[in-house]
């Protein structure tokens, strides 16, 4: 195994340790005293948070959660000249996160820290799809939709930028795979938008604590 190829393994796998981190786990069980996985979806994401501890705890996990997306690719740029290990990197830490080694291989979607990922390799196009995400949160309630439709629209604006040469083709080895996971993530929620049954923005979960 030559030197490059070494690193490249070791730096995939220690990607996907990092997104394994599941602070939504962390934090519900600190200051809510819970498993989230217990509760609304099970998933360890900011909705999920949101809906069972409240803003304040979900804006710590997605704020975590954005910068464990980042970091990875951060230090790749960093640190080394070599642009596919930076896309894979990345990719790991998505799949970490959804299937997290340390935690059953039960996490999030992804959402966030695909976000963490792409405001790296285009920061104003990552701005503008977020702000169309709030405004379809706003407007519509629901945050599984919005998810559903930035995933699929920053994968499209990260292929029309490789074609016009603003980002390598490496990239897509990261953005193609991780639209892909993230929607399949999704299924659930676009039956019950389909149904007219997923949850709304807002909506709270009863939790139950192990002393009630």
């Amino acid at each position: 195994m030559n030197a490059d190829l070494f690193y490249l393994i070791l730096f995939m796998f220690s990607s996907y340790m990092i997104g394994s981190i599941q602070f939504g786990i962390i934090v519900s069980r600190i200051l809510g005293k819970i498993d989230v996985r217990e509760y609304g979806s099970g998933k360890t994401g900011t909705t999920n948070i949101l809906r069972t501890l409240g803003v304040v705890p979900a804006i710590l996990v997605i704020i975590l959660d954005i910068l464990k997306g980042a970091i990875p690719v951060v230090i790749a740029n960093a640190f080394f000249d070599n642009e596919l290990m930076t896309a894979l990197g990345a990719l790991c830490v998505i799949i970490g996160h959804c299937w997290p080694a340390f935690s059953s291989f039960k996490g999030g979607r992804g959402v966030a820290s695909a976000f963490g990922v792409f405001i790296i390799f285009a920061p104003y196009v990552a701005l503008i799809i977020l702000f169309l995400g709030i405004l379809i949160i706003i407007f519509t309630k629901y945050v599984s939709l919005a998810s559903i439709i930035t995933v699929f629209l920053s994968s499209v604006a990260i292929i029309f930028m490789v074609f016009l040469d603003y980002l390598s083709y490496e990239v897509l080895f990261f953005a193609v795979p991780t639209a892909i996971l993230i929607e399949i993530n999704h299924l659930d929620n676009m039956k019950r938008l389909i149904r007219g049954t997923e949850s709304k923005f807002g909506q709270k979960v009863k939790i139950k604590k192990k002393n009630d």
